[in-house]
């Protein structure tokens, strides 16, 4: 089968040098406004960069290789299945986002689709992944058993997709789960004892936590211990300034004396 783009790749792969040479491939994005912008050297991208490039192109590779065979006592391939074990393994989330994507357009894109049938099995534990695929084309496993799940996986909220088919039901960090249970220990005991000695202690660790309704909730339970503390404070401050007053009015009273 000829195919126009993976001639032409076929083409570029005589023109590279061997191994033996240092070559750098360098490549300019699709929004660069000039003939020299934005040139993006292969080695400074990232590994998920990298590793997404590394695996279009070993396909076009395998492609190429199979469609070298020519011969008509020999097998002629027209299905390919293609397994990916957790590709997305090293790919910042929005790169993980658009994989699926990716991957069919680069097909699409050489033509690939037009020498081969493609069967493509994923082994993901990524929810942007799992949200580009209907649940006809999708098998769960939990401890190496097949669920029968029958929630609709294409275009599903990443939220859901995690907590309904990534079997979790906690959605911060496990040291932030802790902490925030060690708050409100904190937060119980200090009301039960009416203790106000370490609340702005408390207040600062409530105040660096990220979810709004956590922090909120959470602030609004010490605001009894936050007003018993600010009225200790005003308390101490009063008997400090009225010790001080004292000690105007006795310094007043002596110069007096002394006068007379």
């Amino acid at each position: 089968v000829e195919i126009p783009s993976l001639s032409d790749l076929n083409e570029m792969q005589k023109t590279l040098l061997p191994p033996i040479f240092k070559t750098e491939i360098a490549f300019q994005r699709d929004n660069a406004k000039e003939k020299d912008s934005d040139i993006v050297l292969l080695g400074n991208m990232s590994s998920g960069e990298r590793q997404q490039i590394f695996t279009f192109t070993t396909i076009v590779y395998h492609v190429l290789n199979l469609l070298s065979i020519k011969y008509a006592d020999r097998n002629q391939y027209r299905n390919v299945t293609v397994v990916f074990d957790e590709l997305e393994i090293c790919f910042h989330p929005e790169f993980q986002r658009g994989l699926i994507s990716n991957l069919i357009t680069f097909i699409e894109g050489l033509g690939l689709n037009n020498a081969f049938s493609f069967n493509i099995i994923l082994a993901t534990h990524s929810p942007f992944v799992l949200s580009d695929l209907p649940e006809s084309c999708r098998l769960m496993l939990k401890d190496g058993v097949p669920q029968d799940e029958k929630e609709k996986t294409f275009g599903a909220n990443v939220y859901d997709l995690l907590n309904n088919h990534f079997f979790m039901t906690e959605f911060v960090g496990k040291f932030a789960a802790k902490k925030i249970d060690d708050i409100i220990e904190k937060i119980n005991n200090a009301l039960e004892n009416n203790d106000t000695q370490n609340i702005e202690k408390l207040q600062s660790e409530i105040n660096i936590i990220g979810d709004d309704f956590i922090r909120y909730k959470l602030n609004e339970r010490i605001e009894p211990l936050l007003s018993n503390h600010k009225k200790a404070l005003l308390k101490a401050e009063l008997a400090q300034k009225e010790e001080e007053l004292n000690i105007l009015k006795q310094r007043l009273e002596e110069y007096d004396s002394d006068k007379i």
